[in-house]
């Protein structure tokens, strides 16, 4: 009896709260760290535990001063590629240890321009 109504509290719940989510997009945007990135998380790793140690509060600040510009990095790397879509990719027939090149259509599906965008 009890699940009855449980079904029909969520499905109404699920109808009036269906226009507050957004639609789902599935082309998303994933940021792999680098070398560098590793190195800087081992970094902080080391600040963190020195830290610890040593109960520096000015360390502390550092630390989690370089951890906030790391993430906003990242945030803003992913609002930089947000709409940015690889429409297509020509690759042409090599060789081992041969030079070539590939045709790529990039295109932005929103109005804002978008800044630095590399292809390597």
């Amino acid at each position: 009896m009890a699940s009855i109504w449980q079904n029909k509290f969520f499905e109404k719940s699920k109808s009036q709260l269906s226009h507050l989510v957004p639609p789902q997009k599935h082309n998303k945007t994933y940021i792999i760290p680098t070398k560098f990135g590793f190195c800087f998380a081992g970094l902080l790793l080391v600040l963190l535990y020195c830290a610890f140690a040593s109960g520096n509060n000015f360390l502390y600040l550092y630390t989690f001063f370089l951890a906030s510009v790391g993430f906003t990095s990242l945030w803003l790397t992913h609002i930089n590629l947000a709409d940015v879509n690889i429409e297509s990719l020509e690759f042409q027939e090599a060789f081992a240890d041969s030079p070539t090149f590939a045709l790529a259509n990039i295109y932005n599906s929103s109005t804002k321009s978008r800044a630095f965008i590399e292809v390597s």
